[in-house]
């Protein structure tokens, strides 16, 4: 697990950082910032850096919040942990899908509750995918994926919001989507169930977008004939209708 620690009070980012490096049953890659603009210069650079955040948002550090605003604009997989001297926050963490509230001052016991639960939750049914390109690492949550093509070495991961590239082969793709909502339609598509709008004899529609405030479009991807009784199969137990 890759951990960003921000605070921009130096003592309580000192407290903190000793907190978690004292968990010795974990592996884990901790870094830590007392500047927001060095974290989210990170955040734009590397987008899917980070697995886990550890945000400070006490009134003497408020942009814990701003941080968690960029932090959604480019991944909705990591899972953020805000810390705070009070509640006076928690109505306001909603809007970022906040993993955990730690009340300041905080225990190393409460550190190692939320990260056991953190490592459950992504290790948890494959519940979001790792990939790198050139030298990047990516995590997406399945439900992101709209469906993976393989042009010569090259794989394009189409999401809502943008396709990413990784080097990944077919093979690797499909062990990596080995979940019930994901099928192999052609030997160069695998696609999520979820997004199928429609099916017409040997095509299946799928609704993409080409960017966060664009209508959603359909994209027709061919239905091989090596592939079409599993994929058939898969349909009926999501009950689409084939035409």
């Amino acid at each position: 697990m890759n951990i960003a620690l921000y605070d921009g009070n130096n003592s309580e980012l000192k407290q903190i950082k000793s907190c978690i490096r004292a968990l010795d049953n974990y592996e884990y890659k901790l870094e830590t910032f007392g500047d927001k603009s060095d974290l989210l210069a990170r955040i734009h650079k590397n987008r899917k850096e980070f697995d886990i955040y550890f945000l400070s948002i006490d009134s003497d550090t408020p942009d814990g919040l701003k941080v968690a605003e960029e932090i959604r604009k480019v991944n909705l997989a990591a899972l953020i942990i805000f810390m705070s001297q009070d509640d006076s926050q928690m109505s306001n963490v909603f809007a970022f899908h906040a993993f955990d509230y730690l009340l300041r001052p905080v225990a190393m016991e409460q550190i190692e509750i939320s990260l056991k639960r953190a490592r459950k939750y992504l290790g948890g049914n494959q519940a979001y995918v790792e990939f790198s390109f050139k030298r990047e690492k990516f995590v997406l949550l399945l439900d992101e994926i709209i469906y993976v093509t393989k042009s010569g070495r090259i794989a394009y991961i189409h999401t809502k919001d943008e396709i990413y590239k990784s080097y990944l082969t077919m093979s690797e793709i499909v062990t990596k989507l080995s979940d019930g909502r994901f099928i192999r339609v052609h030997g160069s598509y695998v696609i999520n169930l979820n997004y199928v709008t429609r099916i017409v004899r040997d095509e299946v529609f799928l609704c993409t977008f080409e960017d966060s405030s664009a209508e959603p479009k359909e994209a027709a991807i061919s239905i091989s004939r090596r592939f079409k009784e599993d994929f058939q199969k898969s349909i009926e137990e999501y009950r689409i209708p084939y035409k």
